[in-house]
C-alpha cells in the first residue's frame, strides 16, 4: 500500500470474481435439483451426491460473500484514501465509512468486517417480498444496514420494505450522483472541442450528430435547472423514499415520521405528472401531501407519502387503462412494505383513482380507500375492492369537475355515433360491441357504486379537492376520526 492507495488491488476484479462464483453455484443448485429429483424417483439405487453438491454450493456462494466484501473495503479504502479537490464528496461523508475503519483501524477489524459479511445478497434481497426484506432487516445490525445502503444505494432507496431511514440515505447518494453526471453534461455543452453529441453526453437524443447553439443553451439551462432543483432538495434534507430520472422520472417523498406514525395517508396523484413538475412553483403534486398532513389535528401520529411511483399518463394517455396496469403492481408492493401496524389511507386523485383501483382489484394493505375526482376505478361496485379486514371505500365529487361528464360509451346515445360522421369513421361505433379500455368504470360518487361519499363543499374544478371541506374530511379519513367526517347531503 502506497499512502492510501491499494497498488495491484484491482476491485472491480474481485467483484466480478465473485458474481462468477455465485453464478457457478446458482448452476450447481439447478444440477443439485436435478438429481434430487432423479434420486427421489430411483429410490436407494443410485448414489447420493446430493449433498456434495449441496455442499459445494454452500463453499462458492461463501467465497463469493467473501470476495465481494473484501473487494468493497479495498474500494472504499481507495476513495476515502484519495485526494479529491474540492475535499471529500458529500456521498463519501455520508457513508458508513466501514472501510477505514477495516483497513486502518485493526482493532475494530473483526467486528465490522463480520458485520458486513453477514449481509444479505442483493439477488436475494430482488427475490423477497416487500414483508420479507422488512424483516431482514430488522435482523440486521446498524453498521451492516449501513453498509448495504452505501454500497447498492440504487438498490437499497427503491426497495419497498427497506428502513425509511436507510432509503433516505441511499437516494441522497443518487441525487448526488444526478447531480453531478448533469455537471458533467453541463462541462461538455460549455467545451467548444467536445463533440456535443447527444447520446454521449448521456441526455437522450432520437438520434447522432452535431447539437445546434441554440439546443445547446436550451439544454444548458434545463440542465441547470434541474440540478438547482435537486441541490435544494438535498438543502432542505427531503425524505426521498425513491428517486428515479429515467423517462418523466418516479419520485416519492415523505412528511413526517414514517418510521413512527401510526397513521399514514398516501396520496396517488393522476395524470401529467412528473419528476419535473413535482414540486413546481405552484407547489406540484406533492403540496396535496403538504396539504394533507398539515390538516390533520396534531393528536394523531400521521405522516403523509406523495407517492409518484408510476409513471403517470399524459393527456391523451390517460384514456386506457395501460399506465394503470403497469403502475398498481408498484403500488401493490409499495403498501406492503409499510408497517401492518400501521392504519394505511390511500387517496388518489382523478387518473390515480384508475391505479389504485386496478391495485385494489388484486387486493392492497390499506384500511381506506378514497377516490376524489376519479373517471372510475375499473371496478364496478365498491364492494370489488379487496382492502384490509374492515377496510371502506370513499369518494368525492367537487361541484363543477368536469371528470363527472364522462359516461360509459355504450351509453352515450345512439343517435350521437349516427349523426356525427367523424365519430363514425374513427371507430367509436366499435365500443357498443362491450366494455372497453377507453372507459374506466362507473363514477365512484354516484350512489350506485357503494362508497362512502364525504361532503367537498368550498372544493369547486377538478384540482381543488385539498383544500376547504374535501381536504378536512381527507385529513379526518388518514387520522382515523371516522366520526369527524362529513358526509355528502
Amino acid at each position: 500500500m502506497i499512502g492510501h492507495v491499494f497498488v495491484g488491488a484491482d476491485p472491480a476484479g474481485l467483484f466480478g470474481l465473485a458474481d462468477s462464483a455465485d453464478q457457478y453455484a446458482s448452476r450447481i443448485d439447478a444440477a443439485n435439483a436435478a438429481v434430487l429429483s432423479v434420486e427421489n424417483q430411483r429410490g436407494q439405487g443410485v448414489v447420493a451426491v446430493g449433498p456434495r453438491l449441496s455442499r459445494v454450493e454452500g463453499w462458492l456462494s461463501e467465497q463469493a460473500r467473501e470476495l465481494r466484501w473484501r473487494a468493497a473495503a479495498i474500494d472504499e479504502a481507495q476513495r476515502v484514501g484519495t485526494p479529491h479537490f474540492f475535499g471529500p464528496s458529500r456521498e463519501l461523508m455520508r457513508k458508513a465509512d466501514f472501510a477505514a475503519h477495516a483497513v486502518f483501524d485493526l482493532d475494530t477489524w473483526e467486528a465490522v468486517y463480520l458485520s458486513q459479511r453477514a449481509a444479505p445478497h442483493p439477488a436475494q434481497l430482488l427475490k423477497m417480498s416487500p414483508r420479507e426484506i422488512a424483516e431482514t432487516f430488522a435482523d440486521l445490525a446498524p453498521a451492516t444496514a449501513q453498509g448495504l445502503a452505501a454500497r447498492y444505494p440504487r438498490l437499497i432507496g427503491g426497495l419497498d420494505g427497506v428502513p425509511p431511514e436507510l432509503r433516505y440515505l441511499a437516494n441522497a447518494m443518487l441525487l448526488e450522483a444526478e447531480i453531478a453526471r448533469l455537471e458533467t453534461g453541463l462541462l461538455l455543452l460549455a467545451d467548444p472541442q467536445s463533440p456535443r453529441d447527444l447520446r454521449a453526453l448521456g441526455i437522450g437524443a432520437s438520434g447522432r450528430g452535431p447539437v445546434s447553439a441554440g439546443l445547446v443553451g436550451a439544454l444548458s439551462a434545463a440542465l441547470s435547472e434541474r440540478a438547482a432543483e435537486y441541490r435544494r432538495w438535498l438543502a432542505e434534507d427531503r425524505q426521498i423514499l425513491l428517486f428515479n430520472p429515467a423517462g418523466d422520472g418516479r419520485v416519492v417523498e415523505v412528511f413526517g415520521d414514517l418510521s413512527a406514525a401510526t397513521q399514514v395517508g398516501v396520496v396517488v396523484p393522476g395524470m401529467a405528472n412528473s419528476i419535473e413538475n413535482f414540486g413546481g412553483p405552484d407547489g406540484g403534486f406533492r403540496a396535496n401531501a403538504v396539504e394533507l398532513m398539515g390538516a390533520t389535528s396534531g393528536l394523531g401520529n400521521v405522516a403523509t407519502v406523495a407517492w409518484l411511483g408510476y409513471d403517470s399518463p399524459d393527456t391523451v394517455g390517460a384514456v386506457t387503462r395501460s399506465a394503470a396496469s403497469s403502475g398498481a403492481p408498484a403500488l401493490i408492493r409499495f403498501l406492503e412494505g409499510l408497517s401492518p401496524n400501521q392504519t394505511i389511507t390511500v387517496v388518489a386523485h382523478s387518473y390515480g383513482s384508475v391505479v389504485a383501483g386496478t391495485a385494489a382489484r388484486t387486493g392492497i394493505a390499506a384500511d381506506n380507500l378514497v377516490f376524489v375526482g376519479s373517471p372510475g376505478t375499473t371496478l364496478d361496485h365498491a364492494d370489488d375492492a379487496v382492502l384490509r379486514p374492515g377496510g371502506r371505500v370513499w369518494s368525492g365529487l367537487a361541484d363543477g369537475d368536469p371528470i363527472a361528464w364522462g359516461v360509459a360509451p355504450q351509453e352515450l346515445p345512439i343517435w350521437l355515433l349516427l349523426s356525427n360522421p367523424l365519430l363514425t369513421a374513427s371507430g367509436l361505433w366499435h365500443l357498443f360491441d362491450g366494455p372497453s379500455d377507453l372507459w374506466h368504470g362507473p363514477n365512484p360518487a354516484s350512489e350506485e357504486f357503494g362508497a362512502t361519499r364525504i361532503d367537498t363543499e368550498g372544493s369547486s374544478g377538478h384540482s381543488s379537492y385539498f383544500e376547504a371541506n374535501s381536504l378536512e374530511n381527507l385529513a379526518a379519513i388518514v387520522e382515523g376520526n371516522y366520526a369527524a367526517v362529513e358526509l355528502a347531503p
